[in-house]
Order: C-alpha cells, then structure tokens, then sequence
C-alpha cells in the first residue's frame, strides 16, 4: 500500500416504489437460537424473493432490487422482506405490481429455498445468491433464509385468518363479548338481541 485517504461521498437519493412486509420478531429469535446470522437470513430471504419473481411477471435481475447487506454495515437494518423499482426515477410499478402477490412469493420463494440442494451455507445463485446484489453476495445465510420465509408466511397466514374472521363476524352482526363489558344489562341484550336478528 502506498497511500491511504479518507473519502467522504454524498448519500445516494433516488426516489422510487417500493413494498414490503415485516418480518415477525420471533424469526430473529429462531435465528438467534440456532446460533444463524439474521443479517444475512434477510438478505437471503429478500433474494430469494427476487430470484422468484420473474416467474410471475416480465422483469429481468436489474428491474426490482431488495435491501443488500454488506459485511461493514453498522446501520440499523428494518426487519422487513423489501422490493422496490430500481431503474427509473419514481419508478415503473413493479413493485407495486407484486404487491398483490406478496404472499405468494413468499411460499415460492421458501419452496425454492427449500427444495436447493445446494451444499453451501450461503446458498447459490439458484436459491439465495442473485446475479445483480450490489454486496456481491457476501452476508447471506441459506438456512436462516428459510427461518425468516418461514416465519412470515405464518403470520401472514395468521393474519389473514383473522382478517376474514373479522370480516365474517361484521358481515353477521356478530358483537365480540370484549365489547360488552362494563355495559348495561339492558344494553347487552340488546345489543345481542340485534346481532341475533
């Protein structure tokens, strides 16, 4: 080495389009069990994802990105599965095209990671590797990817039950019993007499 420099470089802005969804706490905690890199059970996760997505709609690797991870990033990190548009400024709506199929990709993109025979802890370019990943593939985590795919498609799951029981329960009138606590006898039978008829 002949000299060394500090560089200091403006953040990079680009406004685009994007979508995501959380990433429940209790994959990290599974993660932290089984002694797996979360970091990299992210950015595997986010890439298995992309490496999915061409199977339902026309984009190819350089269209829609996911949030990449390099081995120096102190930063906090959102836990969240992240797409976003990345060509043009404001976007073209990939991602909110996959919006809609988010729970798909999701159970795809676990199947994928599952189903890899792959060997190798970081994965390959089948499963969680992708050719366009601006870290070059450096903090991934195959069986940590797994854990957090897995994790959110149970709470998605879960949270569509609830959403249709709610739902359903509307559709009929249904009045919870939380709701009748610390009411009137008369209004209680009332309401239930209501939600009866």
């Amino acid at each position: 080495v002949f000299d060394s420099v500090n560089l200091s470089l403006p953040d990079v802005m680009f406004e685009t389009q994007a979508a995501y969804l959380r990433v429940p706490a209790s994959a990290r905690l599974e993660c932290q069990q089984r002694q797996l890199d979360y970091r990299g059970a992210l950015h595997g996760a986010g890439h298995a994802m992309l490496n999915i997505l061409p199977r339902y709609m026309v984009c190819n690797p350089k269209d829609v990105g996911t949030e990449c991870d390099n081995p120096y990033d102190t930063r906090y990190r959102v836990e969240r599965l992240l797409l976003y548009d990345k060509q043009h400024s404001g976007g073209v709506g990939l991602a909110a095209q996959a919006t809609p199929m988010f729970h798909t990709l999701v159970r795809e993109a676990l199947q994928l990671v599952r189903e890899c025979a792959c060997p190798y802890a970081k994965g390959c370019p089948h499963c969680i590797q992708h050719v366009d990943c601006s870290n070059y593939n450096a903090v991934l985590c195959k069986q940590g990817a797994e854990v957090v795919l897995r994790h959110v498609l149970e709470s998605e799951g879960r949270y569509a039950e609830e959403k249709a029981r709610r739902e359903v329960e509307q559709a009929v009138g249904y009045v919870p019993p939380a709701l009748l606590v610390g009411a009137e006898e008369e209004e209680a039978e009332h309401l239930l007499n209501n939600a009866a008829a």
